[in-house]
């Protein structure tokens, strides 16, 4: 995988949009993978999980008060 983090800013943190240009999809696709992988195709998948890696994305976490 040649692609490498986009974003502007030097040193920050990458963004679901970042995941999606390095994986090659679509930013909704990527939210699905993390949220509901069942939905998305095994190829899509990896892909995806893949790009997680390799920009070392950390999805937000809600939380519930």
């Amino acid at each position: 995988m040649a692609k490498r983090c986009s974003s502007s800013r030097a040193g920050a943190t990458p963004t679901l949009i970042d995941v999606a240009r390095v994986a090659g999809v679509s930013p909704i696709t990527v939210s699905r993978t993390l949220g509901r992988p069942e939905a998305v195709a095994p190829a899509t998948r990896r892909r995806v999980l893949e790009a997680v890696r390799a920009t070392a994305y950390v999805p937000m976490t809600s939380v519930v008060i």
